[in-house]
């Protein structure tokens, strides 16, 4: 994935976007199913689809088809031991990536990566 997609997406999400898309969605867990702040972007994940509702391998170029999500919501690490919420809710995340607003470098306070 192209490093300035990768930049937009962590200036738009700020971290795990799932507490921000559902706030039933729970805590945010790392891949070793410790609890972890939602903002703690390094150790989220991006969970992309392909914005015609197809999922696939394709490279993906725009930050409206990728969302940040932590490997608790993702691959259901911690006490979700494998549900993932991320594969459940593809309808929210489409809504939320399709219309989120990406802040600029300058709002931001410049690239997080």
């Amino acid at each position: 994935m192209k490093p300035e997609v990768v930049d937009a997406v962590r200036r738009r999400d700020g971290g795990c976007a799932a507490p921000r898309i559902d706030p039933r969605a729970g805590p945010c867990f790392d891949e070793w199913g410790r609890l972890m702040a939602r903002t703690a972007w390094w150790l989220c994940e991006l969970d992309h689809y392909d914005y015609t509702g197809r999922y696939d391998a394709r490279p993906l170029v725009k930050a409206e088809q990728v969302v940040m999500v932590c490997p608790g919501h993702h691959r259901g690490t911690g006490p979700q031991r494998g549900r993932a919420w991320a594969t459940a809710h593809r309808a929210e995340i489409k809504a939320y990536a399709l219309s989120a607003r990406v802040p600029s470098r300058e709002e931001s306070g410049g690239s997080i990566t």
